[in-house]
């Protein structure tokens, strides 16, 4: 289980390249914080994954761009990005040798280099447990907001900028695992 967990962190990270490769050039790579009083936009518009069998919501005039996959059966991702390009979330999602509910202890011992701060425990439907983490994640400008989750052998990693914590709490609430 290990190597499965080391082998997706570096999947993930290809596709943290990835969100900055299509994010643009590196004057759209500045991100200014949200006031504190600042709206979350409204999560109106629906996207739905008929191979994942998922949905959750977003905002109007937001993006949705699948990237093709780094290495074949290497999963996919996809971002959920502000028509700026200066908000967005990522969603990779990797396959994953077992159903386990992904914990802190897990994330520490699987991959020790990597800082969990903040740790707090998600529920995944009615049976599985995921975790909502801040770290340090280089392709966030070193402060990220993180949830990483497994459903149905695939490892969810669904990540954005500290400051759009909100937008992703406001996301996660709305995702669904369809029959």
């Amino acid at each position: 289980m290990k190597t499965s967990l080391i082998v997706t962190t570096i999947i993930f990270l290809a596709g943290a390249g990835a969100f900055w490769y299509f994010r643009g050039p590196a004057q759209n790579l500045e991100v200014q914080p949200p006031s504190s009083s600042a709206p979350i936009p409204s999560l109106t518009q629906t996207y739905t994954d008929s191979a994942q069998r998922f949905s959750f919501n977003y905002p109007e005039g937001f993006t949705i761009t699948k990237v093709p996959p780094v290495e074949e059966g290497g999963g996919k991702t996809i971002l959920v990005e502000s028509p700026d390009k200066k908000v967005g979330i990522q969603i990779l999602i990797s396959p994953y040798d077992s159903d386990v509910d992904i914990t802190e202890t897990m994330i520490r011992s699987d991959i020790p280099n990597m800082r969990v701060t903040d740790p707090q425990t998600v529920n995944i439907g009615s049976s599985r447990k995921g975790l909502a983490f801040m770290s340090d994640n280089p392709a966030f400008a070193g402060a990220s907001r993180e949830v990483w989750f497994v459903f149905n052998t695939n490892l969810y990693q669904i990540s954005t900028y500290a400051e759009f914590d909100e937008l992703l709490k406001g996301l996660f609430g709305t995702w669904q695992f369809n029959k």
